[in-house]
């Protein structure tokens, strides 16, 4: 009876703790929900942060200014802004005309009219013709202007342009400012591969007329560029990349977005209206790059979803994170009237930061804070809706019929952290040659060193990029969700090991690996910060018009989920289109040694472009050790991808392999490779593998080191190379020299 009691009781404490575990879990999740909602639901001040130029920047690029030190100089010294306005084209502009050849060309040609109202002729930019014209105002101020451009060229990299006043750059950013492309699928309709899964179809370069601003092609900084400009100066076109065309530049007042109460004063008056229009991801009109593209998310609350298929229904982040990059959606309205905008989205990769959008409606930012509105980290999707400081939703009026909506990724409110670290890194590297010129690269832990009397500003200078860096952090904590975000940690660790340094400045060459040149120096966790704060990725699933009604949830239940989770798992046992088991002997069955994701894009490119009669079937393959065991067994593959340079050896000494010179195309395909690159594949008299990499080593400089030690100009003989060292032996011999009084 006693032991019944204990067990009893035993299996009731169990319970207890079972249900206390059940419910702090509850409260848990319902607080983070609910702490998630709330942060996604704030606002933040972006513009504010957009705006701002006082922090340190880099002053000039190998010895242009760059477009920051030029605004700075605008503001600080009130440079008057431009009210001139003219469309320069025509006999207003110096350059090659363009002269159609053929009815295609003719048409570009009338495009322009119809697209600009204006009937001139439209001129060439390429690797022979520049286009100019004479500034005519007689005033000198700042000006801005957009250009109405066609492109000539199919290919998929941006086309550049570079705009010089009197044959020189104003500043940095202007030798190669983007002229944005348009891309478009060539069907709507998504085709399924042999598995039934989804392919994305082949997009296509649209080529129409455009106009656009000269802008930051990095989008760091909003709006147009200013161009200080007098009377006569010339200003200058240039090709950098592609051809292109222009048939008009246009000279216009400084672009100011007006606030959102001056936007609704403009609009009819009207109400919401209360319905809801769902436009998935895959629906995009058009992109600016080709390389946005769509992947599959596995949740029954998407709009395109199957439990066993694989459908493309999200905007892939990592493809649409570089500054400029758009994508455009259109929307139907049956009713003219006001709407709300919202998202369904994920930001995963600026942990407890902001990635930003540039929202335009019917090709303009319709208000201020629409220039680059915040979209919070969130590692689940979430449905944010686009609203004000006071939290209410913002209200933007559509049109009757069809009406666009445009999304650019913009790093404007990231500028000063990319340019302060840009700064300090530079600075850090520059004292860093410095005090290894002096020391002859010495890092002795033993040695002592006398920094400060010979460089008696080394501290002070650190200490001073530990305060701006910390002004940066102290900046960019309005626009994280949390007081501590873990995207600033290694900021932190960075300020704090300048101010140890510093405070140990003679101790500084032996610290050179926490200083400049290890994997976790502070150079190297500020360059991956760097690249990081570059990166404006964001994934959206769908986009949201809508009145004042409730929103789907962003994510399925519990049990849809559980249920649909479930299902996937069984079927994956069943459903595994790259097993190496299950081979069709009519096929061409190919063992691919890399991950399933490369396989299902080179599968999808076999099947959409290969014009051969036999099916190629691609696998993954289990081990490439038992590649010679599947041989022994009847079970190998008819090709290997991805093994290692060893093997097609090993099998051409078992006689297991073909000699590929017998096979039609056999010259011309390994004539792409260098010669020293077949080495491995060759036994006795015949060639049995081809590469599947090549590597190609480059010989590549440092300006600035270059500079530090005296050579403005790159050694073209080996004579020059050795010269050139002499007065640096000589200036590290004096340094030596100079050392034993000090010790």
């Amino acid at each position: 009876m006693k032991h019944k009691l204990t067990s009893l009781f035993q299996n009731r404490q169990q319970k207890t703790i079972l249900l206390m575990v059940f419910i702090l879990s509850a409260v848990i999740l319902v607080f983070m929900v609910s702490s998630g909602t709330t942060a996604l639901n704030q606002y933040y001040p972006s513009i504010a942060a957009m705006n701002d130029l006082d922090y340190p920047s880099l002053n000039d690029v190998y010895g242009i200014p760059t477009y920051t030190a030029k605004a700075r100089v605008y503001q600080e010294q009130n440079y008057p802004q431009s009210d001139y306005e003219k469309t320069f084209a025509g006999d207003d502009l110096e350059g090659t005309e363009f002269i159609p050849d053929g009815a295609e060309e003719e048409a570009m040609v009338a495009d322009y009219e119809a697209f600009s109202g204006i009937t001139t002729p439209v001129f060439t930019v390429d690797a022979t013709s520049s286009l100019s014209f004479t500034f005519d105002f007689n005033f000198a101020t700042l000006n801005y202007f957009t250009v109405d451009y066609y492109l000539l060229d199919d290919g998929v990299e941006d086309t550049k342009v570079s705009v010089r006043i009197n044959g020189e750059l104003q500043f940095y950013e202007a030798q190669a400012m983007v002229l944005p492309s348009s891309w478009a699928f060539v069907s709507d309709t998504f085709a399924l591969d042999r598995y039934e899964n989804e392919l994305q179809p082949n997009s296509q370069k649209v080529k129409q007329w455009a106009n656009v601003e000269l802008k930051d092609p990095r989008a760091l900084h909003a709006g147009a560029f200013a161009f200080f400009l007098e009377a006569g100066d010339e200003v200058t076109f240039e090709f950098v990349n592609a051809p292109f065309l222009i048939g008009a530049i246009h000279a216009i007042k400084q672009p100011k977005l007006p606030t959102y109460e001056r936007y609704l004063e403009r609009q009819p008056q009207g109400e919401v209206i209360d319905t809801l229009s769902l436009i998935s991801a895959r629906s995009m009109v058009t992109r600016s790059d080709s390389s946005i593209r769509l992947r599959t998310e596995q949740d029954a609350s998407t709009l395109a979803y199957d439990t066993q298929f694989l459908r493309l229904n999200t905007i892939f982040g990592d493809s649409w994170e570089k500054g400029g990059q758009a994508i455009t959606y259109e929307i139907d309205v049956e009713t003219a009237g006001f709407y709300h905008l919202s998202f369904r989205y994920r930001q995963y990769l600026l942990n407890d930061m902001m990635a930003h959008r540039r929202i335009f409606v019917n090709g303009e930012v319709p208000f201020d804070t629409m220039e680059a509105f915040p979209f919070p980290f969130t590692m689940q999707f979430k449905n944010r809706t686009l609203k004000n400081e006071q939290g209410n939703a913002y209200q933007f009026y559509l049109e009757e019929g069809i009406n666009t909506i445009t999304l650019e990724a913009v790093n404007y409110p990231y500028r000063r952290a990319i340019e302060t670290i840009q700064y300090v890194m530079a600075q850090i590297q520059s004292l860093s040659l410095s005090i290894k010129r002096y020391t002859a690269g010495s890092n002795d832990l033993y040695r002592d060193w006398d920094i400060e009397t010979y460089f008696p500003n080394a501290k002070t200078d650190i200490e001073l990029w530990a305060d701006q860096l910390q002004a940066m952090y102290d900046a960019l904590l309005p626009l994280s969700i949390n007081t501590r975000p873990s995207q600033l940690a290694n900021l932190i660790v960075s300020i704090a090991r300048l101010r140890s340094i510093a405070s140990q400045i003679n101790r500084l060459p032996s610290r050179m690996v926490q200083f400049s040149d290890g994997d976790s120096s502070v150079n190297q966790m500020l360059g991956v910060m760097l690249q990081e704060f570059f990166r404006s990725s964001l994934e959206i699933e769908r986009t949201m018009v809508h009145g004042n009604v409730s929103l789907p949830r962003p994510t399925a239940n519990f049990l849809r989920s559980a249920y649909e989770g479930s299902a996937r798992l069984i079927l994956s046992f069943i459903n595994n289109p790259y097993s190496a088991t299950d081979m069709n002997e009519e096929d061409l069955n190919v063992w691919v040694n890399h991950p399933r994701q490369y396989i299902e894009i080179m599968q999808a490119m076999i099947d959409q472009s290969y014009p051969g009669t036999r099916r190629v079937t691609l696998s993954q393959m289990p081990d490439e050790n038992k590649l010679i065991l599947s041989n022994i067994s009847g079970q190998s593959p008819d090709v290997a991808i991805g093994v290692n340079h060893w093997i097609p050896y090993d099998f051409a000494a078992r006689d297991a392999a073909l000699d590929l010179r017998q096979f039609s195309g056999y010259e011309e395909t390994v004539s792409h490779f260098s010669k020293g690159a077949m080495i491995p594949y060759i036994f006795e008299e015949g060639v049995f593998g081809l590469p599947g990499t090549q590597n190609f080593w480059v010989t590549f400089y440092r300006r600035d080191i270059l500079a530090s030690i005296g050579m403005n100009e790159i050694p073209q003989t080996w004579d020059d190379v050795v010269g050139s060292f002499r007065p640096n032996q000589l200036a590290i011999l004096r340094a030596i020299a100079l050392m034993p009084r000090q010790i």
